[in-house]
């Protein structure tokens, strides 16, 4: 209960609902520019990223990269520890314990005055937390009984990354973990990295 309470005090409600969650995210914004232009089909105004292996240096250099949008105001933010999930072998969640980057960055966007409003709302918020996606969703979804909108498995470093399991395999820790929640999301994207024609996805 206490780590519960302390979680939802460093993110509140509010910046999980109507979320999408990117695991392994890296610094991909393409379905940000997706799910905004959007907007109507998918309602989703907050983006939830989680990434051990970017670092805090590499996301900053890069939160102008939104097309439309402005950054308006950015916070740094305490980066909190997230528990491991039961069930999961210790040795090959942490195999790549060393190139971890613990960080929480909160960005609030806001759509540039000369944008057409088919690019998006006129404000959206981006928290990126360097961290373990798995942990990271059992933690912030599935501890306070909020379902995110969408969950975003693209290119998720399972082949050849640094990813520790499969994010996209439905009998992994991750899919195991969202499956523990009090409902599925309602959208899964899927493709790799390459902008708005690159994704796909489906109903759960």
């Amino acid at each position: 209960l206490i780590f519960k309470l302390l979680q939802m005090r460093l993110f509140p409600e509010s910046l999980l609902k109507d979320s999408l969650f990117y695991p392994a995210s890296g610094i991909d914004w393409g379905i940000i520019e997706y799910c905004n232009a959007h907007q109507g089909e998918f309602g989703i105004r907050n983006y939830v990223y989680a990434d051990y292996a970017v670092g805090e240096e590499l996301v900053r250099r890069n939160l102008d990269g939104i097309p439309g949008y402005r950054l308006r105001e950015l916070l740094t933010l305490a980066a909190p520890g997230f528990p491991m999930p039961e069930g999961i072998d210790r040795a090959e969640y942490e195999r790549y314990r060393s190139e971890w980057k613990s960080f929480a960055l909160l960005a609030e966007y806001e759509r540039e005055a000369g944008a057409a409003a088919a690019v998006g709302p006129e404000r959206f918020s981006l928290l990126y937390l360097g961290a373990e996606g798995t942990a990271v969703y059992d933690a912030l979804y599935n501890a306070n009984s909020i379902v995110p909108k969408a969950i975003a498995i693209i290119q998720s470093g399972a082949a050849g990354g640094l990813n520790w399991t499969d994010f996209g395999n439905p009998g992994a820790p991750f899919a195991r973990t969202v499956y523990k929640g009090k409902a599925l999301p309602g959208h899964i994207f899927y493709g790799g990295h390459g902008g708005r024609g690159f994704y796909g996805h489906f109903h759960w």
